[in-house]
């Protein structure tokens, strides 16, 4: 049996292998909580699935003992002490920029699934992701998320084109925090070996008509 938190739509989600539908008429869910707000069963390739939808985001915590799976729903702020949402961004359907045989929706995901790596296994930090993996987020989903777990930090990762073969580096766009993205933008440069003022430093760049 394996659990996954779809973040973006505030879903909970049981797999158990080798099952039929008769399953979860022989063995349905107990309990209840005010945070459920609809509980589906499905059954998808002999596998079955249990998509429990939460009127929040929440950290769910999972407790085996003999047959059975206990579930409880933990804000967030109850165990961190801050809260990031980092977006990878493009995606699915959207593949951003490309050129040079380069697609900028891969190139997003592969540097956030790298930054996850730093985060894993940090007690302090909650971090969120719009997407892991190849889809689409759409823009209002991706703010979405960040508003509603209430995110001391929101980043998003883009890889940007141009019309000129010579342009290169690294920009860092804000809109209020302009002190958290100097922070961002020099610690990128340092991370690539480059320094503030050097060819590759593009600058802030602030824009506050983004929608993240």
């Amino acid at each position: 049996v394996t659990i996954d938190e779809d973040v973006v739509s505030a879903t909970v989600r049981i797999y158990i292998p080798d099952i039929r539908e008769s399953y979860f008429y022989d063995y349905p869910m107990i309990g209840s909580s005010d945070h459920i707000e609809d509980i589906k069963y499905d059954v998808e390739r002999g596998e079955g699935v249990i998509s429990i939808s939460t009127d929040d985001v929440y950290i769910t915590d999972s407790i085996r003992e003999d047959d059975y799976i206990y579930l409880s729903f933990v804000p967030p702020r109850d165990r961190y002490d801050y809260i990031v949402v980092i977006d990878a961004g493009h995606g699915g359907k959207d593949s951003g920029a490309t050129g040079n045989g380069y697609i900028e929706k891969n190139m997003t995901l592969k540097i956030v699934q790298n930054i996850k790596t730093n985060f894993d296994s940090d007690p302090l930090y909650k971090v969120y992701y719009t997407r892991l993996s190849d889809w689409y987020p759409t823009l209002t989903e991706r703010y979405d998320l960040a508003n509603t777990v209430n995110a001391d930090r929101f980043l998003s990762v883009h890889i940007n084109s141009a019309d000129s073969a010579s342009a290169k580096g690294t920009e860092t766009l804000y809109k209020d925090y302009k002190t958290y993205a100097s922070v961002i933008h020099s610690s990128s440069l340092s991370g690539m070996g480059y320094t503030k003022g050097s060819s590759y430093d593009r600058s802030l760049v602030y824009r506050p008509g983004l929608a993240v």
